[in-house]
């Protein structure tokens, strides 16, 4: 890899990141500042139930923990949907610093095509795209159950259980479970009802 290479390469990488701070701290601090009674009252919540007392000088650090426990999940999601974006204009902040610099007329003047110019910023975009294809497959599934908290059930790391209401399914089947425990994977009182194309009933199933 030349040095032209690695400049544009460099400065790429470079916007995007600084594109996606910007980003995540923007998105961090307004949800921060709208929920920020939620999170103290869920670190009060979890002082006192482990015998703490909830002074400001537990509650500040316990709700700053709460905030990064609940969006760093959250982050990584929003890093897969907004990746194309963020390099679109990561691209298009890098062109015009080389424009700005009159790096473009030098490159011109050495007798190089601006093709050559595209080049790093295509492989390093396909980089992160693998990077974002990694993230889906093996980051996401990892994180789920901390994907579908809200604000207030920051610090959780269990789905819990609960009803599930009548559900229809792929078939046209409707299904439904007095219990569901997501932790173990395990359904009670499963009741399904199997439907036509019309949606008459054809039969009814039940499973402890």
């Amino acid at each position: 890899m030349s040095i032209l290479d690695r400049s544009i390469a460099r400065h790429y990488v470079l916007n995007v990141v600084v594109l996606f701070l910007v980003l995540f701290s923007f998105v961090v601090a307004v949800d921060a500042s709208l929920n920020f009674d939620r999170f103290s009252d869920r670190a009060r919540d979890l002082l006192a139930k482990d015998g703490h007392e909830a002074s400001f000088v537990r509650v500040a650090p316990m709700t700053a923990y709460l905030i990064f426990d609940f969006w760093w999940p959250n982050l990584v999601r929003l890093f897969n949907y907004m990746l194309g974006l963020v390099m679109v204009g990561a691209m298009g902040f890098t062109v015009t610093q080389m424009v700005r610099h009159r790096e473009l007329v030098a490159v011109l003047a050495s007798g190089q095509s601006l093709y050559r110019v595209a080049r790093p910023i295509f492989v390093v975009a396909i980089l992160l795209t693998g990077m974002q294809v990694a993230s889906r497959e093996v980051v996401m599934p990892r994180i789920a159950p901390l994907l579908t908290r809200d604000q207030g059930d920051a610090g959780v790391r269990t789905l819990g259980s609960g009803h599930v209401p009548l559900t229809p399914d792929s078939g046209g089947r409707l299904w439904t479970a007095r219990v569901f425990d997501a932790d173990a994977g395990e359904m009670s009182d499963v009741k399904v009802w199997e439907r036509d194309l019309n949606g008459r009933m054809l039969g009814r199933f039940v499973a402890p």
